[in-house]
């Protein structure tokens, strides 16, 4: 019994010293084993940008608002005249609901008029395919309202093949009943109260636009500093009290904080490109019309000038803005496979089962990617080609070694 308890005992002790010897060996050979991981080189545009908080500031009159629901007869972005009807308050929810009847109503009247113009066949089948496609690619990408108007694309198409190829007489009988609702609506409605344009500019609703609690006058009177907390406060406000507003120039200004060291990319008066991932793909051109620097805080004011204007534009407020400076094309190649071999920045590419040391210029780079030039080749100052495969990650690298 004492031998086969020693027995066991021995044993145990046996395998628990040589398990973790067991477990490292393991170790040691899946790391000196490890694949060797690539990526293919590709070419690619890479940007100098930075992303900068601030606000958006227009020349613009806001339009107050009455008690009641609002009604928009002027679609955002429009540029309207000084007097012109842009929107009109209803006393109460069946008023409103009249008006969106009696517009419903006026664009099917449209429609069956526009319907009665002959056209040709071929030409009106590819309309009804496009319209099909369009209405497709619109509920794919949840835009209802680009779905309606291609749903209105495809009737206005479809009524007129009928008309031409004689499957229908025309719609005047329709039109007339169409006609008599609208009369009827129209008494109904009555006469909501207006909201006319106090000056002419570019309107945009309060279901879209943003209104600051400072206005631009103040903003461009704020130090670095200022601006900064402003801005981490917030300066939106809501919206409640207005029916929309009124943008008087195409003429906006942005004003931003950047730290010292990011202001050293601007240069007063040069060109930069800006956008508001958040809100818009759109890039825009833009000048840098002043830099101010606020001794002893680090920080910059920075103020750009935009001659562009548009309904996604007048919808901004305070907003991130990426700010492009320059744009460098080129073949891409992943930053981790950056090695320096006697002073020389170069990287490891995979050819059969060797590795071969490349060197490279590096035109441009950011935390993830190198820019190298498109033309390279063996021998020059830069020498990845496209779709080299370049190595990632591997243990141990240096020319010819076999993988």
């Amino acid at each position: 019994m004492n031998n086969l308890r020693q027995t066991l005992l021995r044993t145990i002790l046996v395998v628990a010293v040589a398990a973790p010897a067991l477990y490292l060996a393991v170790m040691l050979f899946h790391f000196a084993n490890r694949p060797y991981i690539t990526e293919t080189a590709v070419t690619a545009t890479m940007t100098d940008s930075l992303y900068c908080e601030g606000a958006v500031v227009f020349s613009e009159q806001t339009l107050p608002a009455g008690s009641g629901e609002i009604g928009y007869l002027v679609a955002d972005g429009i540029r309207v005249s000084s007097g012109t009807q842009v929107a009109e308050q209803y006393t109460d929810a069946a008023q409103a609901q009249c008006r969106k009847q009696l517009q419903q109503v006026e664009e099917e009247i449209q429609v069956l008029q526009s319907s009665q113009v002959s056209g040709n066949v071929d030409t009106l089948s590819a309309s009804m395919r496009t319209a099909t496609l369009d209405i497709l690619d619109a509920l794919a990408a949840h835009d209802f309202g680009q779905a309606s108007s291609g749903a209105q694309e495809y009737l206005l198409a479809s009524n007129r093949l009928k008309v031409t190829t004689g499957q229908s007489a025309g719609f005047a009988d329709t039109l007339a009943e169409l006609n008599a609702q609208k009369d009827a609506l129209t008494q109904q409605l009555g006469s909501p109260a207006a909201v006319t344009a106090p000056s002419g500019g570019y309107f945009i609703s309060s279901d879209k636009a943003s209104f600051l609690s400072a206005d631009g006058e103040t903003l461009a009177g704020m130090t670095a500093s200022e601006l900064s907390a402003a801005l981490e406060t917030g300066i939106l406000q809501s919206s409640d009290a207005y029916s929309g507003k009124i943008v008087t120039s195409y003429t906006w200004h942005f004003y931003g904080v950047c730290t010292l060291e990011e202001s050293e990319k601007f240069t007063v008066g040069s060109k930069v490109s800006v956008s508001f991932p958040n809100r818009s793909d759109t890039v825009l051109p833009a000048k840098v019309l002043s830099l101010e620097e606020e001794e002893g805080t680090g920080l910059v004011k920075v103020t750009l000038e935009c001659e562009y204007m548009g309904a996604d534009i007048l919808a901004l407020g305070q907003e991130t803005a990426r700010i492009d400076f320059a744009s460098y094309e080129g073949i891409r190649v992943p930053a981790q496979a950056l090695h320096i071999v006697d002073g020389q920045k170069c990287v490891y590419v995979k050819y059969g089962n060797l590795a071969r040391k490349r060197n490279i210029v590096v035109l441009y780079e950011d935390e993830n990617y190198l820019l190298v030039p498109a033309d390279g080749k063996v021998g020059g100052d830069s020498e990845v080609r496209l779709y080299d495969e370049v190595i990632v990650s591997g243990m141990d690298l240096y020319d010819g070694k076999k993988l």
